[in-house]
């Protein structure tokens, strides 16, 4: 009886080994709207849903993940399920030092640039339009622009 109930046992863990490992977050943002993420590593996906506070989907963003989950892309649709545009992540250091922006057509739209700190946080962004040339940043009334 020892020994089938030790089988059982061993059967139960390893199912619960090959089981796909899937953890959903939920976030309230600040506008009360939630963010919430279910992250699929077996899948290599993570969908991050926006619902307003009543529940309806605003949005939705589909990410690709890499063998270490890190994002390589994404495909953003509108609260009715269209694409609105995809993304696809360089990445250098752990981090996204470049975003490359697709139309659903996949046409490239344009590229941002990330610029880390010491600390490995954004300290500069540039966006590029689709022929590679940098976008001027808009300077708001009554400042200088440096």
């Amino acid at each position: 009886m020892k020994i089938i109930a030790l089988l059982i046992a061993s059967l139960a863990i390893a199912a619960a080994q090959d089981a796909p490992v899937i953890r959903a977050t939920t976030r309230v943002l600040a506008d009360g709207s939630h963010a919430t993420t279910i992250t699929d590593l077996d899948a290599r996906t993570a969908t991050e849903t926006i619902t307003d506070a009543g529940g309806k989907m605003m949005r939705k963003t589909l990410f690709t993940l890499d063998e270490s989950g890190a994002s390589i892309g994404a495909i953003h649709y509108d609260a009715k399920g269209n694409v609105r545009y995809k993304e696809a992540y360089k990445r250098a250091g752990g981090q996204i030092a470049a975003s490359y922006l697709y139309s659903k057509e996949d046409k490239l739209l344009g590229h941002r640039m990330f610029l880390y700190g010491g600390k490995g946080e954004v300290i500069q962004i540039d966006d590029y339009d689709a022929a590679g040339k940098l976008i001027p940043k808009a300077t708001p009334a009554g400042k200088k622009k440096r």
